[in-house]
C-alpha cells in the first residue's frame, strides 16, 4: 500500500509567547553558564494537517492532524566558551512539556564574531 502526499510540502507556522527566568554567571574570563525555566503559551497555528491519498484511489483523500500541547513547561541550560580569533562552543540543552506532549533537545554551535 502506497501513500500519495497531496502537498509537495508540509510546514507548521505557529505564534507563540513564552515567559521565565534566566540566571546567568560568568565561570572564568572566557566562559559563562546560563540556566531557564519558564511557560511558553501557543497562540495560534501548531496543528499540521497532512491531506493523502493511496496511489491508484486518487478519488478518496484522507487527512490527518496533530494536536500539540499548547501550555508548556520550558527549561533549558546552556554553556559558552570564547576560543581564539573571535569563534564561540556553545551547547544547550532545552526540555519542554505539557499535559502530554514532551521535547528534549540538545544543540552545539560554533559561531565566529567579527
Amino acid at each position: 500500500m502506497l501513500l500519495c502526499s497531496s502537498e509537495s510540502l508540509l510546514h507548521n507556522t505557529y505564534s507563540a509567547a513564552e515567559i521565565g527566568l534566566r540566571f546567568s554567571k560568568k565561570t572564568t574570563k572566557n566562559s559563562m553558564f546560563e540556566a531557564s525555566i519558564g511557560y511558553k503559551r501557543v497562540f495560534s497555528g501548531y496543528e499540521p494537517e497532512f491531506n493523502y491519498s493511496f496511489v491508484g484511489d486518487s478519488a478518496h483523500n484522507y487527512k490527518t492532524k496533530g494536536n500539540f500541547d499548547r501550555n508548556l513547561f520550558v527549561a533549558s541550560i546552556n554553556s559558552q566558551q570564547k576560543q581564539k580569533d573571535g569563534w564561540y562552543f556553545s551547547e544547550e540543552l532545552t526540555y519542554e512539556a505539557g499535559s502530554h506532549d514532551h521535547s528534549l533537545v540538545f544543540s552545539l554551535q560554533l559561531n565566529k564574531n567579527w
